[in-house]
């Protein structure tokens, strides 16, 4: 039909199951203030949609609803709630994931496998994030809230201070990322004269 663009009508108030799911043809699809509900993969396994506007009025977004949409790119999120799977397997989403402030609430698996993702912004009232929401190299890179670097010229000694929030990612799970680069590190120390060591939560 040549149609790229299309916006729900205002008199829609709830987008069914499955209605969008596998769109070939609409890079752009605008959902109406007046809905309040969008169904189960309702837009998803799309080859060509590229952004997506989540209404402040939506009370309730189904499983999986925007899931293997693969060049989707821009995601506005203006309701509280981030569903199960919501983006799940999204790889082209923007490298700044930003979860706006009224977000409360994001549910497992939403961001995994979003695999152009490097940094994610949580906003102030996210207060239920399911550990399984995003994948581990995002939830080791938000729960590391502080570092810093320590030279002791007399012991010959280089400290790295980590501070990392265990709630939302266990230190054996940092080391599950950064151990080969820590052993690095240890190295590098000793070609350089000094010893190494790694602190974290101050121990």
């Amino acid at each position: 039909s040549g149609l790229t663009e299309y916006t729900i009508p205002e008199t829609v108030t709830e987008i069914g199951d499955y209605v969008f799911m596998g769109n070939d043809h609409l890079h752009k699809i605008g959902i109406p203030s007046n809905v309040r509900k969008i169904g189960k993969q309702s837009f998803a396994s799309s080859d060509v949609l590229l952004e997506v506007t989540v209404p402040a009025t939506v009370e309730e977004v189904g499983y999986a609803a925007f899931q293997k949409c693969s060049v989707l790119k821009t995601v506005n999120i203006y309701n509280d709630v981030i569903s199960e799977r919501q983006f799940y397997d999204c790889p082209e989403l923007d490298s700044k994931l930003i979860i706006p402030d009224q977000v409360t609430s994001i549910g497992a698996y939403a961001f995994c496998q979003c695999a152009n993702v490097t940094e994610v912004v949580i906003g102030s009232r996210v207060r239920n994030i399911d550990r399984s929401a995003f994948d581990i190299h995002d939830r080791v890179n938000y729960a590391v809230f502080g570092s810093k670097i320590e030279v002791k010229k007399e012991e010959k000694l280089i400290i790295l201070e980590l501070s990392i929030d265990t709630l939302i990612c266990p230190v054996m799970e940092y080391f599950e990322i950064f151990m080969e680069r820590m052993l690095l590190c240890r190295k590098a120390a000793e070609k350089l004269g000094l010893s190494f060591k790694l602190s974290i939560n101050g121990q």
